[in-house]
Parts: C-alpha cells; structure tokens; sequence
C-alpha cells in the first residue's frame, strides 16, 4: 500500500509525511471525492494553524543551518 501512496520521486518522506498522506486519503475516501470535503471554520483554522507551524519550523531550519555554516 505504502509503495502506492508513496511514488518514487517522494520516496524521501518522512514517516510524519507519509502518515499525512493517508490521514488526507482516507479523508477523500470517507467524503467521496475532494470536492465533497466540507470546508468548515475549524478546518479553515486547522490549515491555517499546519502553515503557521511549517512556517516556523522552515524558518528554524534555517537559523541552524547558518549557525552551523558559522561553525
């Protein structure tokens, strides 16, 4: 199922990426299609609070790859 989900240009994800892809697909499943998904408040705070968060973890990536440049 994995090497379904999983194609080889993504083979590098991690485990926490891959569990996303199937919360996403089983979510899709259980609605029918993507078009039927509701879009709700929460599920609009939801996503807006995934982005925060990635955000902030890119921008940490980054002050530790300078500080490790630095050393």
């Amino acid at each position: 199922m994995n090497n379904a989900l999983v194609t080889k240009e993504q083979g590098s994800l991690s485990e926490q990426s891959v569990v996303a892809l199937w919360v996403v697909k089983e979510a899709i499943h259980l609605f029918g299609s993507c078009i039927e998904v509701p879009i709700t408040k929460d599920f609009i705070h939801a996503v807006k609070r995934a982005l925060s968060e990635y955000s902030l973890f890119l921008e940490n990536q980054c002050k530790q790859a300078l500080l490790e440049e630095e050393e």
